[in-house]
Parts: C-alpha cells; structure tokens; sequence
C-alpha cells in the first residue's frame, strides 16, 4: 500500500494535481505500483462527452440559437417592431435565449471541474476565462464614460463600493449596478460555481436531481416570500456588506484551494454559503424567486452530464458503452477487453495486475 500510494503521489506531482484533488471526483484514487503511465485512452470524436477537448457540434447548434434569439430580443425594441409584437405573444425569445445559456452552462462546467479534478485549476482556468472580458468591458464602458458618451448608471457616485461590489463578479446581489448591462448573468453563475466547488469537495456532486428540484421548490413556494437587498437595507451599509462579503468568499476560496482535508472543506462550504445568502437575502437585479429559478435550471443542466463516478484524475471514458481502461501490456486470460466490461456499470477492480475502471458512458 505504502508503495502503491507513492507512485500515486509521484503521478500526482508530474500531472500538477495535487494529493487529495482527485478524492473530490473518484472513489479510486490509489492505482496499482505495477502502472508505469496513466491508463490510455481511446480515440475521442466530436460527439465525446464534454471535457475531451472535443467540439460538441449540437451544443454548437443550441448556443447559436440562443445567442440569435437574445440578439432579436435587444434588436427588435429599434427595428422590426411589428415582428417583435407577433413573436412575443406566443414566444420570448430572450427568455429562451437566457435559459438555454445557463443549463449550458450547468452541462459545461461540471465536466470542467471533473476533468480537471483539482478545484485550484478550475478555480484558475475559470479566472484566466472570465476575467480579462470582464475588466476589457468595464475598462471600455469607463473610457466612453470618460469621453462624455454613455454613462457608469450611478457608479461613479460611489466608486470605492462599487470596485467591492464588481471585484467577484457579484455585483447583482451585492447592491451593485451591472457595469456595463450585459454582464448581468455572471454574478449567479459566480454563486452556481461556488456551490458546485463545495459539492465535489463533499463529494456530493451526483445528486444533481435532488438540488435542481430543491432550488425549484424554493423558487415556487419561497421566492415571492424572501426580500430583496435585504442585507444592504437593514444589517449595514452596501460598502461594508460587500467588503465583508468579499473577504469571506476570497478567504474561503484561498482555504479550499491550499490547505488540504477537512478546512479546504469547510472553505468551499463557508464561500458557498455566503454566496447563496446574498443570492437569497440580498439580491436586487431580479426577484428571489428568478434568481433561485436560474440555480435550479443550471443544476439541471448538470443532469445532463453524469460524473464519471470512477474516474481518476479527470480520466476521460472511451466511446464504448462499458468501456474498459487497462494497462497497455495484454490481458490476461479471461479478463475484459475495452469495450466490453463484464462487471456491472461503475465498476472497478484488478486483473493481471493492472487496475481497471468501467464507466456508463
């Protein structure tokens, strides 16, 4: 064992995953000493499940659409009013468009975080993704500002709250303004990720159902019940709420991706709370109920994207129904072949010394 847990180690080391990161998405994270390299992997198509590095052409298909019906919603208020008053009154276009976008972005992310099986290189990878655009567009929206065309919507009243209330992409639940509009969706998809890092690090990321349901059920029988922005109206000023509420996020953050066993836990959990608080208790863009109906839609979308419940280090499963990983020496005798496993679904064990892992794929 002691053996089998350094190659593990040493293999860790090489792949940049640390110890314990993988623990948040497999159950068999120790692999046998007589491995000299990682499991190889079958040729992967465009129709893969996400996270192969493959296009997925109909999730393509679906945010095109999206992004063609949000386009017409915006576009239609200056031209083609009289379409627009046909269209709306059997079908919202933006609705759907927005709709779309967030169960995509529950189908999505999830694989991202799995694949990556370190909560450090998805929190970084999503970092480098979102933020550059993030400060490009307020960096623009500032510069018109600045040449007398357009305007900050209020923000410049106020700029030392309104950086706190910006600096996690949270400004919709932090008494904010969006700056500029359009980046209205991320401060819940900034609350969707930090729920999702504590579910994997509880290792309770599989019951993607029950929270879809749950977030649903508090939409219909809470939503029209919890106030709004009610942190910032009654408890304390909107400059001291967001910077109370940012150090708590960033320093549960820090935790979960730096320490190791049971504080990177609490971490996750501590972010993961705060942030769901103010989505519930403090939001202003949107009612509470809107904001618990988009949680609900991106955990559905989760729905969508099973874990792998066996994979190791964000391995990727082959295209077969029950595929097989192995050593790549030949196996033995009377042992499965990839692509054909003859244990149940989700399955793992050894033969001839290799390990293998079986996924439903």
């Amino acid at each position: 064992m002691n053996q089998a847990r350094n190659v593990d180690v040493k293999l860790g080391k090489q792949s940049g995953v640390y110890t314990g990161d993988a623990v948040m998405t497999s159950r068999n994270a120790v692999e046998s000493a007589s491995m000299s390299e990682p499991p190889q992997m079958s040729p992967l198509s465009a129709t893969d499940a996400p996270g192969s590095g493959s296009r997925l052409a109909w999730l393509d298909v679906l945010r095109g659409i999206a992004a063609l019906c949000v386009v017409f919603d915006h576009v239609s208020y200056y031209v083609l009013q009289s379409a627009r008053g046909v269209v709306y009154q059997w079908f919202n276009p933006g609705d759907y468009g927005v709709f779309v976008f967030f169960i995509i972005s529950g189908y999505i992310v999830p694989a991202s975080l799995e694949r990556k099986g370190s909560v450090r290189t998805f929190w970084v990878s999503r970092l480098f993704r979102l933020y550059p655009l993030y400060l490009l567009a307020i960096g623009l929206a500032v510069v018109l500002w600045m040449v007398h065309f357009g305007s900050l919507r209020g923000e410049s009243a106020d700029p030392e709250t309104s950086i706190l209330s910006q600096l996690l992409m949270m400004s919709n639940v932090l008494s904010g303004t969006n700056l500029p509009n359009v980046v209205w969706s991320l401060s819940y998809e900034m609350v969707f990720y930090l729920l999702l890092t504590a579910l994997f690090m509880a290792r309770l990321h599989k019951r993607s159902s029950r929270y879809a349901l749950a977030f649903a059920v508090a939409a219909v029988a809470l939503g029209g019940l919890l106030p709004q922005a009610y942190f910032t109206r009654n408890l304390a000023t909107p400059r001291l709420i967001a910077l109370v509420a940012d150090m708590i996020v960033l320093a549960g953050l820090a935790v979960a991706v730096v320490l190791r066993g049971m504080p990177r836990l609490l971490g996750a959990a501590l972010a993961a709370v705060v942030g769901l608080a103010l989505l519930a208790f403090n939001g202003g863009w949107i009612w509470p109920w809107e904001a618990l109906s988009i949680l609900a839609l991106m955990f559905a979308g989760t729905m969508l994207y099973p874990p792998n419940r066996d994979s190791t280090r964000g391995a990727r499963p082959s295209r077969s129904r029950w595929p097989c990983w192995g050593s790549p020496s030949p196996p033995a005798s009377g042992t499965a072949t990839p692509g054909a496993c003859p244990r149940a679904p989700n399955c793992s064990g050894s033969a001839a010394g290799s390990h293998r892992s079986c996924w439903l794929a």
